[in-house]
């Protein structure tokens, strides 16, 4: 049964939707028709590129579809800022790999 909380998108997640929506902005399309292609709601694409709500992977695939990008190359690079974004936080000038991103691919 759903409690009505909602976990906050991970610092990949939400690089995912950064790109996607700056993609999308350069590409000149818009939130309806990217909702259209990704069979959810203009409402709910609003929220998922504003980091508010999670996306599932056949959102994913169908938004960088409609986009015409490749998922992978979006989650690489997503990965890659949140880890430049980590990095940067720590100030520490440790050149070691952060490890607090919630997974790591191979």
């Amino acid at each position: 049964m759903p409690t009505g909380k909602r976990t906050k998108p991970s610092a990949v997640a939400q690089e995912i939707s950064n790109i996607l929506a700056h993609r999308a902005h350069a590409a000149r399309v818009t939130q309806a028709e990217l909702a259209k292609a990704a069979d959810i709601s203009q409402s709910q694409l609003s929220k998922i590129l504003r980091g508010d709500r999670q996306m599932d992977v056949d959102h994913l695939y169908a938004m960088c579809g409609a986009l015409g990008l490749k998922a992978r190359n979006v989650i690489a690079e997503a990965e890659a800022v949140a880890r430049a974004r980590l990095s940067a936080s720590h100030g520490s000038g440790d050149e070691r790999e952060p490890t607090a991103l919630p997974f790591d691919l191979p």
